[in-house]
Parts: structure tokens; sequence; C-alpha cells
């Protein structure tokens, strides 16, 4: 055999190496970027995106079923109940056959779910609150008829001149109902009673109280010259009612009489600020 030995130059002999090598080097990086894309895009579409509007679904609904107590629910949707309505619509629409789609139909499932009780809870708070209105309405119209609508004539109009007694008065109840009672009695031509009470807090419970004191102020009334007396019987009888409700009920309590013919002024208070003695002189 015979052997033929060539020389060239490394530069020369491994420029066509080189260049193959470069060549694959760049194919090799476009191709690993294509799959990085490729992977991106499938990520975003079958796994960050469904997350997504699993997450925006969320926190729709957990903003949505905080009932505020301070107002009425309106009737219908609310904004925020049609807004998670449409979140949940997109949800139901994740179809990528995996964990994540069956997670996504338990959540649209579990969400409509709480948007029908959320729903079906605001309307019976709307109807338990118009009950509750209703009620209110009507013991506030029932405690103002309590309330003495015309004065008693001490003493009557019958042309002799005598000192005359005017009433008026200004009650405004902290709530639709409250705890304040009061009431003029006619005593006889010259004397009229003025009966005054507070009970303790306001609102439903205070107004049934002030009920039960019209109530015995009429069954005192046989004794109304002498105000200890009314008062002392008052107390005894209302003890009676309020004490095994196991609640601690608290009424304060004035009454005066005033007589034109004698020009005298006798009152009892029974837990009430004192009476203020104005001169007109002065």
């Amino acid at each position: 055999p015979m052997w033929a030995i060539a020389y060239r130059e490394d530069r020369e002999a491994m420029a066509a190496l080189r260049e193959r090598m470069r060549t694959i080097s760049g194919v090799g990086i476009a191709l690993a970027g294509l799959f990085v894309l490729l992977g991106y895009y499938v990520a975003s579409q079958k796994i960050i995106a469904p997350i997504r509007s699993l997450q925006r679904a969320a926190k729709a609904i957990s903003g949505t079923v905080m009932l505020d107590e301070g107002k009425s629910p309106p009737a219908g949707r609310s904004p925020s109940s049609r807004e998670s309505a449409g979140l949940l619509l997109d949800v139901e629409k994740i179809r990528t056959g995996d964990e994540i789609g069956d997670l996504a139909s338990e959540f649209a499932f579990m969400g409509q779910r709480i948007l029908n009780y959320k729903e079906k809870l605001e309307s019976e708070i709307a109807s338990k609150t118009g009950e509750i209105r209703r009620d209110l309405d009507f013991a506030k119209q029932f405690q103002s008829n309590l309330m003495p609508r015309k004065y008693p004539e001490v003493p009557p109009r019958d042309g002799r001149p005598a000192p005359r007694l005017n009433f008026h008065h200004i009650y405004r109840p902290a709530s639709t109902v409250g705890g304040d009672f009061f009431n003029v009695l006619k005593l006889g031509d010259s004397k009229a009673g003025i009966f005054i009470a507070d009970v303790m807090g306001h609102g439903a419970r205070s107004a049934l109280v002030t009920a039960i004191i019209a109530t015995l102020l009429q069954d005192a009334e046989a004794c109304g010259a002498d105000p200890a007396e009314v008062l002392r019987l008052m107390n005894q009888h209302f003890y009676k009612v309020v004490h095994n409700t196991g609640d601690v009920v608290f009424v304060s309590a004035f009454y005066l009489v005033l007589d034109v013919s004698s020009m005298s002024a006798t009152y009892a208070s029974a837990g009430h600020p004192s009476p203020v003695l104005l001169e007109r002189s002065t």
C-alpha cells in the first residue's frame, strides 16, 4: 500500500468545521428560544390564565358576600353580584382537561351556590327589615297616642278672674320610639297634675315600659292630689310587673300638682332631676 500525506494550515483545515459548529449552535439557540416561547404560551393559556380567572372570581365573590348590616339590600342583583356572576361565566369556560379544569368547574359550581344563597339571604333580610320597620312605625304611632293631644283648662273658662295654667311641650325621641313619657291630668276646677317619666335606655323595650307607666298612672289617678302617694302606688305596681323579667328596669319619675286657688305647688320626685323654679318678675 501507498500512503499520501498532505499538509494544510490548522486555520484552513478547521474553517469548515467551525462554520458547521456555528450553524448548529445558531439552530440550537433558535430552537431553544422557540421552545421557551411555546412553553410560556402553553403555561399562560393552560395554567396562569385559569388560575388568574379563579383568583379574580374568588376575590369578587368574597367581596360580594360581605353583607352591609347598616343598609337595606337593593331589589334584584346588586352590581357586585352581577360582576361576580360574569366572572363565574369566565371560570366555567375553562376547559384544560386536567386538574385545573376540574378545579374551575367545582369552583364555578360553589360560587354560583354562594351567590344564590347571598341573594336569598338579602331578600329575607329586606322582608324582615320591612316588617320591623312597620312594627316600629306602629309603635311610634301608639306611643304618640299615649301623649296628651290637648291640655285641660284649669280653671275652666267661665268668666271668673283667676290665674290660668298654660301648657306647652316639645317631644323629640332619640330614635323611632323612645322611653320618655308625660301627661297632664285635670284634678278639679283649680288643680292640675303634671307627670313626667324617663325610662332607662331607648328603643322598643323602653317604649313598652312607657305604655306600662301610662296604664299605672291612670290606676293611681284616684289619689292624684297627693304626689308622693301617686308615685308610691305606681312604684309598688310597677315592681310587681317587672321584677320577674330578670332584667334591670329603671324609671325616674316626677309628679307635680298645681293649685291655682291656693297658689301652691306640691311635687314628689322618684330619682328624677330636681325642678327649677323661675320668678316671673326677676
